[in-house]
């Protein structure tokens, strides 16, 4: 009888608190220089909205192709009329791939082409030619569009 007496003290005694706390355990180990694991990272973060590109607004002072690349070919898209308004990004650079010309050969440009970010207003009276649908169509070709680098600004 005495024998299950031991083993009964011993489980009321911890369940009675005299076994150590978790702060007075986390407290020892914090002075004892360890410290804690910090706690675990949202899973699900929201993400932080991308950062405003700065672009520049070029109004088009001459008919200008603009193009979209295929097969490492700047091929023509459609032809956006003078005083078409269109935006490119400021950090934009200039490539230099081929383009076709009207007779259907290939040249390469001296002036380079700048890569489109938004086409802003097309003047009054090209509405049908360039509706709203077609240029949101040419926006999201794969191949991205292009103007002459003769349209950037200094």
């Amino acid at each position: 009888m005495l024998r299950w007496k031991i083993p009964s003290v011993l489980v009321l005694s911890l369940a009675l608190g005299c076994a150590p706390k978790k702060e007075e355990a986390e407290n020892k180990n914090q002075e004892a220089g360890q410290s804690q694991p910090p706690p675990p990272a949202d899973p699900d973060p929201t993400p932080l909205p991308p950062a405003p590109v700065e672009e520049k607004q070029v109004v088009l002072l001459e008919t200008f192709f603009i193009r979209t690349l295929h097969q490492d070919v700047l091929e023509a898209a459609a032809t956006l009329p003078v005083g078409t308004v269109i935006t490119v990004r400021k950090d934009a650079t200039l490539v230099h791939h081929p383009y076709r010309m009207t007779n259907g050969q290939t040249a390469v440009s001296i002036t380079g082409f700048l890569p489109i970010h938004r086409i802003m207003q097309i003047p009054a009276g090209y509405e049908m030619e360039l509706p709203p649908e077609r240029l949101q169509q040419l926006l999201h070709l794969p191949g991205g569009l292009f103007v002459s680098g003769r349209v950037a600004v200094p």
